[in-house]
């Protein structure tokens, strides 16, 4: 059991570039002004509590201003987190439209830097459950 709590706690103190990333289903919409209308991205591909990683159609300059509006599935209201994007990397991949034609996506990585305290705060209680949960089994017991 302490080998599970040492791994959760170094999880939890990695920096940001080598820390752990979890595959959550977040609705996440993020804008680079006040005066643009919110994007929703294709996919999040992961997140962690130093950023996050989105599929995006357009490709977008390093080092943008960005807001993002995370809903929790527990709160009302959604969680804005401000960050700068970190890189952008093209791929190709089919549409889904059922065509054979290849079209270019864009992932996004974007580090976190602001937000208030009790959104963050909410925001890294949401993160740290669904860590500790992908040592539980069903019945809440440690995984072996």
């Amino acid at each position: 059991m302490n080998e599970n709590i040492e791994k959760i706690k170094k999880i939890l103190n990695k920096d940001n570039r080598s820390s752990e990333r979890l595959s959550l289903n977040l609705q996440t919409e993020f804008k680079f002004s006040s005066l643009d209308s919110w994007f929703k991205p294709l996919e999040v591909n992961n997140v962690s509590g130093g950023g996050i990683c989105l599929t995006h159609t357009r490709r977008v300059q390093e080092n943008r201003n960005v807001t993002l509006r995370i809903k929790l599935p527990y709160l009302k209201k959604p969680v804005i987190i401000k960050g700068t994007t970190k890189w952008c990397k093209r791929f190709s991949a089919h549409s889904g439209d059922g065509s054979q034609k290849l079209r270019p996506f864009y992932s996004l990585g974007i580090e976190f830097e602001k937000a208030e305290h009790q959104e963050k705060k909410e925001f890294i209680l949401y993160l740290t459950q669904n860590i500790v949960n992908s040592f539980l089994d069903e019945t809440g017991h440690l995984k072996q």
